[in-house]
């Protein structure tokens, strides 16, 4: 059982994860800009809350009861680690190689906030792939899993107000800056990609060479 300090602990390492990995602002904002183009400063903030309200609801089911689910279905969770290092990987070179301006059009309409926004630009299956992993690792301890949760909510709360002052950040940082920035995280998504698929495999075909 943790202490104190180590639920801090808990909870900061999942926040930072999340943050620098699958749930990066930095990464989000130019999506998110191209997609609320056409919408005054209050309808863009207003998609921002209602896209952010709707990926925090979906990561938190996803995270909590998708490896009771998979379980129930008969999928084993190193299975279920080799599709998700395929699915965070593709996540990953989306990010390396990101779609051109031309396919992200903006659109006035609210329901941009669910979809793209919420899912799968925010809430996207590495997202939520990754989500189940940390809750997967807290190893049944209902007190990490719940630091891992207050982690997840700074996550989407540091993304809310970073989406409501997008246009600021972007003009702070600049479009080269960002890119750089958003190609450099995608390396490091793959590595941890491929690391999942490789535990997958381990735990499947290896299972002796198990430490």
């Amino acid at each position: 059982m943790c202490d104190a300090g180590c639920l801090m602990d808990v909870g900061y390492s999942s926040f930072i994860r999340l943050v620098t990995l699958v749930l990066n602002p930095l990464v989000i904002l130019p999506l998110f800009l191209g997609v609320t183009q056409e919408q005054t400063r209050q309808q863009r903030n207003a998609t921002a809350t209602k896209a952010i309200c709707i990926a925090t609801g979906l990561m938190l089911v996803v995270a909590l009861s998708g490896e009771s689910l998979f379980r129930s279905l008969g999928i084993s969770f190193a299975a279920f680690r080799i599709a998700g290092g395929i699915l965070l990987f593709r996540s990953a070179m989306s990010m390396v190689s990101p779609p051109p301006e031309t396919e992200m059009e903006g659109s006035s309409s609210a329901d941009v906030a669910t979809f793209p926004l919420a899912i799968p630009i925010i809430t996207g299956p590495g997202a939520m792939t990754y989500s189940i992993v940390l809750v997967e690792e807290a190893g049944g301890d209902y007190l990490k899993i719940s630091a891992i949760v207050v982690g997840m909510l700074a996550t989407f709360l540091l993304n809310w107000v970073c989406l409501r002052q997008s246009e600021y950040i972007v003009r702070l940082l600049g479009k080269s800056g960002l890119g750089i920035f958003q190609r450099i995280c995608g390396v490091a998504v793959a590595a941890l990609a491929v690391g999942l698929a490789a535990s997958g495999v381990q735990e499947t075909f290896f299972p002796h060479l198990m430490g």
